[in-house]
């Protein structure tokens, strides 16, 4: 069954705007990033589509931020089909519960409790984004570099916002893309 995740929850992917955004990258060390200067979007085959996707509109927005942020950073877009790097990306949301209980306590004489009296149990139910974006060798087609943001979702309210706020995530996400010589 395939389900579309709606242009706002890409929006909400990863509260940018808060700075709430963990990321983490992975790469292959033998991979020679100094010689990547151009790049297309890798096909993916039919029947090998994640089973979640974005709707359509969500999935242009974000390739439109990937594609933004990687010529900011001095990568060209392929327009013969000669590349040095193949991108592509994912997105999925989850439904998350954060429970804490809190325990009051109680003492003498104006000093600390050590008596417990009740416990307050909060829960908090929020939905979790994450975003990978992969870069792929041109040759054996194998993932060189992988960087994924994740955090809590929020809503925004107009598309301006939204925009702003997949624009953020993305760059954070590839602000470890090259990776740096060790």
């Amino acid at each position: 069954m395939k389900l579309a995740i709606p242009l706002v929850a890409v929006a909400l992917l990863l509260n940018a705007c808060s700075g709430g955004v963990k990321v983490n990258t992975d790469y292959n060390p033998e991979a020679d990033f100094v010689s990547l200067v151009e790049y297309d979007w890798i096909s993916v085959s039919p029947g090998k589509t994640p089973p979640v996707s974005l709707s359509s509109e969500a999935r242009n927005e974000v390739r439109q931020s990937i594609n933004r942020a990687l010529v900011d950073e001095g990568y060209r877009q392929s327009d013969d089909g000669i590349v040095d790097f193949y991108v592509n990306f994912h997105a999925d949301s989850q439904d998350k519960v954060d429970v804490d209980a809190v325990a009051s306590t109680y003492g003498y004489y104006g000093y600390p409790g050590w008596y417990p009296t009740d416990t307050a149990v909060y829960v908090q139910q929020y939905k979790q984004g994450t975003l990978m974006i992969d870069i792929i060798d041109r040759t054996g087609k194998k993932l060189i570099w992988r960087g994924t943001g994740e955090a809590r979702l929020s809503e925004h309210s107009t598309a301006e916002d939204r925009r702003k706020a997949i624009d953020e995530a993305v760059r954070k996400v590839l602000a470890g893309f090259p990776p740096k010589p060790q």
